[in-house]
Order: structure tokens, then C-alpha cells, then sequence
């Protein structure tokens, strides 16, 4: 993986806009002078911003829109890589959805990759406003026949 790679799945995991210099590097695993070279790449376009204080350097996110892209693109890996017993559920579960459902939030212990020790939960956003109402989705143990219609509690 590329070492920008790294950084923009530094900013995914932690789920802040601003990172610590060290908190990167920790979450990255680089090396001083290829975290400082992948950071100077991402600065020169101007996707990520530097704030330096006294004592720290942070890095924030300034352009969201590839940013996102690059979320979207870790989800759909991070989707990929579940156990083909949830994968294929889930999968038949989002194709069903109606449009419109802005986001699908997959959480407990699915979404850290140990689906098989706990349930698969899911929120549902509405695409209205932020005051919407929203779906929570929780199943022990996930059917293979896991549709909308049979999943939906309010």
C-alpha cells in the first residue's frame, strides 16, 4: 500500500479532521521521511492542510471531496473483505434498498471484521434532512435470506 494510502486510512480510522504528526505516523507504521515526503504530496495539492504549534504539527483534511472519494473507495475494500456469509446477505440487503436511504452505517462486530462472534447491526439514513427518522437493523445470526422486508425495526 502507498504510503498516502496509509495516511488517507489514518484519517478513516481515527474519524477526526485533525491528526496529531505522531498519530499518523503510529497508525501508518512509516518512517519519519517517507510519512514527511507522502504528506508533502498530499499538501502541495492542497488535500490536506498543516497547522504547526509550539509544541505539535497537525495535518487536516482541506479537500473533502477527494478525501471522500478515498472513504468511499477503504469502505468498499473494507466491504469486500468480510466473510462471504455476511458479504453476500448484506449485499442482497443494499440492492434492495429503496432510494431514499442516504447512508448505510454497518457496526458491532461485522464491521471490525468478527462477525462471527456477535451480531451484524446496520443504521439506515434517510436522504431528507438530519432531523429524519433512521432504521436500526440488528440480527443474531444473520439468515441467508436477510432482506429489507425482513429486517426493518424502528
Amino acid at each position: 500500500m502507498k504510503a498516502e494510502e496509509k495516511i488517507y486510512r489514518a484519517f478513516f480510522e481515527l474519524k477526526q479532521p485533525k491528526l496529531y504528526y505522531n498519530q499518523i505516523k503510529d497508525q501508518t507504521e512509516l518512517s519519519h521521511s517517507s510519512l514527511q515526503n507522502a504528506l508533502e504530496k498530499l499538501k502541495k495539492p492542497g488535500i490536506l492542510a498543516e497547522e504547526k504549534t509550539k509544541s505539535n504539527t497537525f495535518y487536516r483534511i482541506k479537500d473533502k471531496k477527494i478525501v471522500s472519494l478515498k472513504f468511499s473507495e477503504i469502505a468498499i475494500n473494507k466491504f469486500n473483505r468480510l466473510n462471504h456469509n455476511i458479504k453476500t446477505p448484506l449485499n442482497n440487503f443494499l440492492k434492495n434498498l429503496p432510494e431514499s436511504v442516504f447512508t448505510i452505517i454497518l457496526f458491532g462486530s461485522a464491521s471490525i471484521g468478527e462477525e462471527r462472534k456477535g451480531r451484524i447491526c446496520i443504521i439506515s439514513i434517510p436522504n431528507r434532512s438530519k432531523y429524519s427518522k433512521f432504521s436500526v437493523i440488528c440480527l443474531k445470526p444473520l439468515p441467508s435470506d436477510f432482506t429489507k422486508e425482513s429486517a426493518y425495526i424502528t
